[in-house]
């Protein structure tokens, strides 16, 4: 299976095509920054109760939108990942091949990483911080933890290293993107807005019928 050509004329291919957009990295550099202020917003004594209080706040705002700047970054993957794909066509086992060996080994290395620290630490809480900050590694820490998180199966909260998440959902997502690549380029756009609203509401309903196997609030906030 490979990727429809994708004709366009020179100088618009020069551009969609070319091989690294600088202004992407500063959108994700700003991202990353808004993440890393979220969760030290959620880290700290008002991380619990203030959230709503500092969303209303001018200036704060960027405290509490760890989520849209994760999505975010989804987005600017999927484009870049589509360039990438309609520049060089290459398999979908090709393809899924360099995602795997791209992203599971430093994820690995991590997590194996998460779980030395969390051993001394799991059994300690700090009252001075948050709730959302202590429950991290308040359980028991086997083997078993370990293992489902190296598989990608202990979501959706990875209680040993929260963050990755975020990580899973990207290679899902990016081994599933040719398909949909595929389908935009034969498809009449209004077909494939069509589709995609479709699946949204669909996906929106199947977890609403399922709260136990999709939690929402704020042990759910993916699938608010």
């Amino acid at each position: 299976m490979r990727i429809p050509t994708f004709s366009l004329r020179s100088e618009e291919e020069r551009f969609f095509l070319s091989s690294r957009l600088p202004q992407l990295d500063a959108v994700r550099g700003v991202a990353a920054l808004v993440v890393v202020l979220h969760h030290a917003f959620l880290s700290s004594p008002f991380g619990d109760g203030a959230r709503l209080a500092v969303a209303g706040l001018p200036g704060l705002q960027m405290l509490v939108l760890g989520r849209p700047a994760v999505i975010l970054f989804f987005v600017l993957s999927g484009f870049v990942l589509t360039r990438s794909m309609l520049g060089e066509q290459p398999g979908w086992r090709d393809f899924a091949l360099r995602r795997m060996v791209r992203l599971l080994p430093p994820f690995w290395v991590v997590i194996v990483a998460s779980y030395l620290v969390a051993q001394p630490l799991a059994s300690l809480s700090s009252p001075s911080l948050s709730g959302w900050f202590n429950w991290h590694w308040s359980g028991e820490i086997g083997g078993d933890v370990l293992l489902n998180h190296a598989l990608m199966a202990a979501g959706p909260l990875y209680p040993l290293d929260h963050v990755v998440w975020s990580l899973v959902h990207e290679l899902r997502f990016s081994l599933l993107l040719p398909l949909i690549v595929i389908a935009g380029r034969r498809l009449r756009p209004e077909i494939a807005l069509f589709a995609c609203l479709a699946a949204s509401v669909a996906a929106d309903l199947f977890i609403s019928g399922h709260p136990e196997a999709f939690p929402r609030g704020h042990m759910g906030f993916l699938f608010d």
